[in-house]
């Protein structure tokens, strides 16, 4: 009885865990968005067209554990690596594709 109740508590700090990643990966992707809106009124100094390529695939990815968090029918256990990649991926198209100003920013 008393080990089921210990499992009850490591699922539910388990669930909670994973909603309170997402809401930090979609704090990501305002933060994300705002650079961008940034860049198109001249405040940083990147190109155009680099930014149009690389932050709608780095905002979708920081949104989609914020999605993943209310659909997940599977195990919680599986879904915080399915977090992490997902911003693990986000930051390296970031990194990769915009200049060092912006990153910094």
């Amino acid at each position: 009885m008393e080990e089921t109740l210990h499992l009850d508590i490591f699922r539910v700090n388990e669930e909670k865990a994973n909603r309170y990643t997402a809401f930090c990966t979609f704090i990501a992707a305002v933060v994300a968005v705002l650079m961008w809106l940034l860049n198109l009124c001249g405040f940083f100094i990147v190109d155009q067209t680099l930014m149009n390529v690389a932050m709608p695939g780095g905002v979708a990815l920081f949104l989609l554990p914020s999605l993943l968090v209310r659909v997940w029918k599977g195990d919680t256990r599986l879904l915080k690596y399915v977090i992490m990649y997902c911003f693990m991926i986000g930051i390296a198209i970031l990194n990769s594709a915009l200049t060092i100003q912006l990153v910094l920013a």
